[in-house]
């Protein structure tokens, strides 16, 4: 953009003329760079000349993402076909401005379907910044000369990412002007992947309970910044470590992701006698959303169900905005979390042992490295135990409620049962509830499943669930093995089991596809498997199973 044009062209030694005769403020101008992609499949490589701004008029039009990029696809196709007939008609007027022409249809078009700006939420920035050193970047907006807003973005060596409030803009003038420039007009180069006001989807409901809890470490674990002040100069935050022993207690597991040294920072932690309560930490410079998603695949926990605590209202923001399942809280608010409903969370002798089972968990994935893609060959090295039972001491019952409250993504009807609806389960002479613990040469699972079976002409599997920490061990196939056998015995031929189909319990669809069950009806919302011959179910010899009787001895 032009400082005064046109009358400082004749005395600026920085002048620099264009084809129209303008001077050149971006270096060959916006440049389409395919090495990057945002909102686009390519990044603008800006390179920003002394006293160079990206200028822009507010503009409340929104539009999906994938018109978007139609409609940029379009445009762009446009622009090159008036570039080239500008450039073959130069020699009749230099200064004809064709393209600026066809911004302005554009730009008309564009302002025909409005979108009230206040229903916009957030400015998105992310670009790359290739410089080798740290600068700032200012946005200025304005109306009619009167200053709007003005804030700063510290762009750092390599990728920068921001999310601001709508709000803090005080954009109510459609016509106010946006200006983003660097500081001082020195000259950079950066490669924007996001530079816009954005509306959010619809945001995704959090689950009803919290089961992990992401933890910052820099003023948030600790008062301080570990890579500033150094491992004698950070002090540990007693609240944080207050809140974490309490959830622990009542299950909930803890990691860490945090953009720090790894070394470094868990040095810190197991100096602090901290190591022990986190799981799968993630620290590292990478976003902290791409962390989470990673570590909930690892654990195999639902997005819905985490929690991040980060002192940063920058890597909050970006957190929101990618993952918007995930319940966000500030470093503030770290005393409140165990008297937040979400946190109110029944303690059972299971609950208490569950961080020790995610770590025990992290010894077997170190074994499972060394036999490669055999799979099967390792679940037999782990030698696996499975006790079936019906529920009948108060901590069993009290387990067998939680895991049908809890158990989202293996769960087959998705019912959440009152206690009394629960207790009346249990006492029905219809139907045959039953409970299985688990353990391994490496330690106990604990009581990780619930399974009830309507005993109609065909018997119904009602309800089933399983922990997500025996996931993907073959014990559902184990499991329904022994049902069969167990229906045979009492005369029984086919076994049904009504799946209710749910935002969470995808992976249960992929595990009945792998048993040998038929989909007889499917629609949107359920589907209904059927084994149509006992006989077809066989043991795979990875599980050994045994049976309990009441106030009985053990029975294979």
């Amino acid at each position: 953009m032009e400082c005064a044009p046109p009358t400082c062209y004749q005395t600026c030694l920085k002048y620099k003329p264009r084809l129209d005769k303008r001077c050149v403020r971006m270096t060959s101008g916006f440049v389409e760079n395919t090495a990057f992609s945002g909102l686009f499949s390519y990044g603008v490589d800006c390179r920003f000349e002394p006293w160079a701004k990206i200028e822009c008029l507010f503009n409340p039009v929104g539009f999906y993402p994938r018109k978007i990029r139609r409609l940029d696809r379009i445009s762009r196709g446009l622009s090159r076909l008036v570039l080239w007939l500008a450039i073959k008609i130069r020699f009749i007027s230099p200064t004809l401005r064709l393209t600026r022409a066809l911004k302005k249809i554009m730009n008309k078009w564009f302002f025909r379907k409005r979108i009230n700006p206040l229903k916009f939420e957030a400015f998105v920035l992310e670009c790359y910044s290739p410089e080798n050193e740290p600068f700032q970047l200012h946005m200025q907006c304005d109306h009619e000369e009167k200053l709007l807003s003005l804030r700063s973005f510290q762009i750092v060596p390599g990728f920068n990412y921001y999310v601001i409030p709508f709000s803090e803009f005080k954009l109510s003038h459609t016509k106010a002007r946006i200006f983003l420039f660097p500081e001082n007009d020195r000259p950079c180069r950066l490669v924007f992947t996001w530079l816009d006001f954005v509306r959010f989807k619809p945001t995704i409901q959090a689950a009803e309970k919290v089961k992990c809890v992401v933890w910052d470490l820099d003023n948030t674990i600790w008062q301080g910044v570990l890579i500033e002040d150094g491992a004698d100069g950070v002090r540990l935050n007693q609240q944080a470590i207050d809140t974490i022993r309490q959830l622990d207690q009542r299950g909930v597991v803890h990691t860490i992701v945090s953009k720090n040294t790894y070394q470094e920072a868990w040095s810190v932690l197991e100096k602090f006698g901290l190591s022990e309560y986190f799981i799968y930490p993630a620290i590292n410079w990478g976003a902290k959303s791409e962390n989470i998603k990673e570590l909930a695949s690892r654990i195999n926990l639902g997005l819905d169900s985490f929690a991040v605590v980060d002192d940063s209202p920058q890597e909050r923001a970006e957190i929101a905005f990618m993952l918007p399942m995930v319940r966000l809280y500030s470093d503030k608010k770290i005393a409140q979390l165990p008297s937040l409903p979400e946190f109110d969370i029944p303690v059972t002798e299971m609950s208490v042992k569950r961080r020790q089972s995610y770590l025990t968990q992290m010894k077997r994935e170190e074994i499972q490295t060394k036999f490669s893609d055999d799979y099967d060959a390792f679940l037999r090295s782990l030698e696996i135990k499975m006790e079936i039972f019906q529920p009948e001491k108060e901590a069993e019952i009290k387990r067998g409620y939680e895991l049908l409250q809890r158990s989202n993504q293996l769960n087959l009807s998705t019912r959440l049962y009152s206690l009394d609806e629960y207790n009346d389960l249990l006492s029905s002479d219809e139907i045959l509830c039953y409970a299985f613990r688990c353990w391994d040469k490496f330690g106990d699972y604990g009581i990780v499943g619930f399974i009830s079976i309507a005993l109609e002409d065909i018997p119904r599997i009602q309800d089933l669930v399983i922990s997500c920490r025996i996931a993907q061990k073959h014990v559902e196939h184990a499991l329904i093995y022994w049902v069969s056998q167990k229906l045979k015995q009492e005369g029984y031929h086919n076994l049904l089991a009504h799946l209710i189909i749910s935002k969470r319990n995808g992976p249960l669809v992929a595990v009945f596809q792998d048993l040998p069950f038929i989909v007889i009806e499917e629609n949107n919302k359920s589907i209904l498997y059927k084994i149509p011959d006992l006989d077809q179910v066989e043991d795979e010899h990875i599980i050994t199973t045994t049976f309990k009787e009441l106030n009985d001895e053990n029975h294979h």
